[in-house]
């Protein structure tokens, strides 16, 4: 299949540094890896964003995908370099910024586990 259609479901696998990024914060809100490429595909359709074809690059551990969810929802979909020191991007609905709780939700997470931002998207 091409890259514009969507591919076989697959099981994303993590090591024990990425399962870490993982993380309740309270009832409401959480961190959490997606367990399979068409939970990517389906975070990307709830997003209006395009996270469903990275299903290759996370496959080939090219870079790790993280979400906050807030009551089960996803609110913001984040890319972290392969060796977990970077964050790419973090993205909200239709591909904007985070702002407000979002945002310092994201930039706490960071500190706990020294992620540097290679990003204006916060």
């Amino acid at each position: 299949m091409g890259m514009n259609s969507r591919e076989e479901n697959k099981e994303i696998t993590y090591t024990e540094a990425e399962l870490k990024m993982g993380e309740i914060v309270d009832s409401k809100y959480k961190f959490h890896l997606p367990v399979n490429t068409d939970k990517l595909w389906e975070i990307g359709k709830t997003m209006c964003s395009a996270v469903g074809y990275y299903s290759r690059k996370v496959l080939a551990k090219d870079c790790v995908i993280v979400v906050l969810e807030s009551d089960g929802y996803p609110i913001v979909c984040i890319e972290l370099s392969e060796d977990l020191k970077f964050l790419i991007q973090a993205k909200i609905l239709n591909n904007g910024k985070p702002t407000g709780f979002e945002k310092h939700l994201v930039l706490e997470w960071m500190k706990k586990h020294n992620i540097e931002s290679k990003t204006t998207d916060l």
